[in-house]
């Protein structure tokens, strides 16, 4: 899979000491072969309002920056190949820099941390692992636990009924192949109905209803060896929340598409609620990314297991 991920941009909140999920990233992108952009983004310090030197701002802002850059350099060459570690302090908003740096560079993936708040500020704020989904064009990887541990279990959420539906989950299967290659052991395939699960109709037909259609959507496309297709009925964040806690899984893939501020107000996304109520790692896959994983998934080809709950 060398080379099919060739930059990974990861946003990190601190500079003064290693942020938990700098070490992460570096290990991902030494496993894929990628460059390693450290990202993070602040308000820079200026000097011409503290001191009243007109003209200073610029210069005392460019010499913070590149301060900081070599502090963040020093921290990651600990955890990367030196030959491979890009580091740059941004100003501005942390989910706008992130996003527009990852666009320049055209990188694959994107690495964010994500913070826990009380539900109250996080309803009202957001986070910026959440901004950053919103607004990302391509896959994005929110480390609720950033350890090093290995991924086995991957909870595939992404809807084969959305218009583009069957090409991101094909990318989905990609990217975790490169990222993670013959550790995984499982993709469970999960399709949620909504609705109350009394009064819909048995889940076992729709159950191999789901893997059939799996297997026509996804074709000749190779797979992982063992996929199960899952059902569940109720609300879809809630219920990707509760599969993956049930079979421990290590990793949740959830696809996203575009919104409007209008329509966020309205209604969160699947995506966001995902990355909210989640107890692993998330990886959200745009819909329509600006750069896309060129690696076909590994494994061999084989029809999906239906499993009904």
């Amino acid at each position: 899979m060398a080379g099919s991920v060739r930059r990974i941009v990861v946003g990190v909140a601190t500079v003064d000491r290693v942020d938990p999920v700098l070490p992460f990233a570096a290990r991902l992108a030494w496993q894929a072969q990628a460059e390693l952009h450290v990202v993070h983004a602040c308000e820079l310090f200026s000097l011409a309002l503290a001191g009243g030197l007109a003209g200073a701002d610029s210069v005392a802002e460019k010499q913070q920056a590149r301060a900081m850059e070599e502090g963040m350099r020093r921290m990651a060459v600990r955890y990367g190949d030196p030959e491979g570690v890009r580091c740059r302090v941004l100003s501005g908003p942390a989910a706008a820099c992130i996003g527009e740096y990852a666009a320049q560079v055209h990188a694959e993936l994107v690495v964010v941390g994500s913070t826990r708040r009380g539900p109250l500020l996080r309803q009202v704020l957001g986070t910026t692992a959440e901004r950053v989904v919103e607004a990302a064009q391509v896959p994005v990887l929110v480390c609720h636990d950033p350890f090093l541990h290995p991924v086995e279990n991957v909870l595939l959420a992404t809807d084969l009924a959305a218009p583009s539906g069957a090409q991101t989950y094909r990318r989905s299967l990609a990217m975790v192949a490169a990222l993670y290659g013959g550790a995984v052991r499982e993709v469970r395939s999960l399709y949620v109905m909504q609705g109350d699960p009394t009064w819909l109709s048995p889940l076992r037909g729709m159950g191999l209803a789901a893997a059939l259609e799996l297997d026509r959507r996804l074709g000749d496309a190779p797979r992982p060896q063992r996929m199960v297709a899952r059902v569940r009925a109720g609300r879809p964040a809630a219920e990707i929340a509760r599969e993956a806690a049930v079979w421990k899984a290590d990793l949740i893939v959830v696809g996203a598409c575009g919104r409007t501020a209008f329509s966020r107000a309205l209604d969160e996304s699947v995506a966001v609620s995902a990355v909210r109520s989640a107890g692993c790692n998330v990886l959200v896959m745009p819909g329509a990314p600006r750069a896309a994983c060129d690696a076909a998934a590994g494994g061999h080809a084989g029809r999906a297991a239906v499993e009904v709950g």
